[in-house]
């Protein structure tokens, strides 16, 4: 095999291997702040369907509404999909994608499941002593109300 094949091999490989190798970096990076999630809060958070109640802060003209969210654990991250129903009455469903800090608070990043809507935010909650109580806020941009609005999550 010539020097010349050899050297371009190795370039074809090295291009097509450089973008996961920098994808893994930048994950690992993201990541190293989040905190391993103890198997006993990991099973209590993944085992069961979550349901609870928004509560929109006063200032906004909205009723407290219905939530469900299923939680995946996968190394640090958490994902979930949270539904609620909106104000005409079609499902909306929120992805979110986080971690813990210090094994109990749960910070999750959200956005609307339609990449053409747009609604995105923040979640903040305390996962408690048991693992049976997930409480906090939120901060997002709303998709029907068309501004920033905030609320507590039990």
């Amino acid at each position: 095999m010539s020097p010349e094949l050899l050297v371009a091999i190795c370039g074809v490989i090295a291009t097509l291997v450089s973008p996961f190798v920098v994808l893994w970096f930048q994950q690992q990076r993201e990541n190293s702040s989040l905190s391993f999630i103890s198997k006993n809060r990991r099973n209590s958070l993944t085992t069961k369907e979550w349901v609870g109640k928004a509560t929109p802060d006063s200032h906004v003209s909205q009723e407290p509404f219905a939530i469900k969210a299923k939680f995946i654990c996968k190394g640090k991250v958490v994902s979930s999909f949270i539904t609620y129903q909106g104000d005409k009455g079609e499902e909306i469903q929120l992805n979110l994608k986080g971690g813990f800090y210090d094994n109990r608070f749960l910070k999750l990043d959200y956005a609307d499941n339609d990449p053409s809507v747009i609604q995105f935010g923040i979640m903040l909650f305390e996962l408690n002593a048991e693992a049976n109580l997930l409480a906090g806020r939120y901060l997002g941009y709303g998709r029907q109300s068309q501004k920033v609005n905030s609320g507590e999550i039990v």
